[in-house]
């Protein structure tokens, strides 16, 4: 009769062999994926650093300015400037996004004259106040913004006659706040908030030619033969 006690024993190795080293092999591949996710963590925090620290770097305060000219007199321009309730006309918020809602208080227009207004998310919420109106020359508009974050910023619109046209002058400066110093690493604010100015002036440029093309309609004699200007 054979003994199966040698067999059974070397079988009991191989198997305890085996097992060994798949025990080494499971904690050596656990080892090797915490050793991965550690990497991946570390580099996500450099990441991140790296960001802050670029953002830290920027400017505590900005300025961006555009113009461009109107056919039209300053007392024009002034008008749609000067009264939040024609900013509809005009303003790029305003025309982009229908949804968005205004109220006014204080003055009716000029000094004193307030606007809330609330939108989407980019839009956000806050309140313009008038600051400083000098008749067809000058407006300054407070800025308080409190969603998507809090920020003040101060609009200065300034109107220069050149001739039968008016330069307009469209000025923001203020506090660059973190947020918005965190966004400018990923995008150039510059080029984004210069867009929104360019589309506001060639808006406002639009409503004031069309209403000094009807004022001038306005002045002919009913049966005088139309010379009014071509349409822009």
């Amino acid at each position: 009769m054979i003994d199966p006690g040698p067999i059974l024993q070397n079988s009991a190795c191989a198997q305890n062999s085996a097992c060994a080293q798949n025990s080494t092999g499971t904690q050596n591949s656990t080892g090797a994926e915490t050793f991965k996710a550690m990497r991946v963590l570390l580099l996500i925090a450099v990441l991140i650093a790296g960001v802050l620290i670029l953002a830290a770097s920027k400017p505590d305060t900005f300025a961006i300015q555009r113009a461009t000219t109107i056919e039209a007199p300053p007392e024009k321009i002034f008008a749609l400037l000067n009264d939040f309730h024609k900013w509809d006309l005009w303003e790029p918020h305003a025309k982009g996004e229908p949804t968005m809602k205004r109220t006014f208080s204080g003055s009716r227009s000029g000094v004193g004259a307030v606007s809330d207004w609330s939108g989407t998310p980019i839009t956000g919420r806050g309140r313009m106040t008038i600051t400083k109106s000098v008749p067809s020359t000058k407006i300054s508009v407070m800025v308080h913004w409190a969603k998507p974050f809090q920020a003040h910023n101060l609009y200065e619109f300034t109107l220069e006659r050149q001739g039968k046209a008016t330069k307009v002058t469209w000025a923001m400066h203020g506090d660059n706040v973190y947020i918005m110093k965190v966004m400018s690493v990923f995008m150039n604010m510059d080029r984004f908030i210069s867009e929104q100015f360019e589309t506001g002036l060639a808006n406002l440029k639009a409503a004031a030619e069309r209403s000094e093309g009807k004022s001038w309609d306005a002045k002919q004699p009913a049966n005088a033969p139309s010379t009014a200007p071509p349409p822009k």
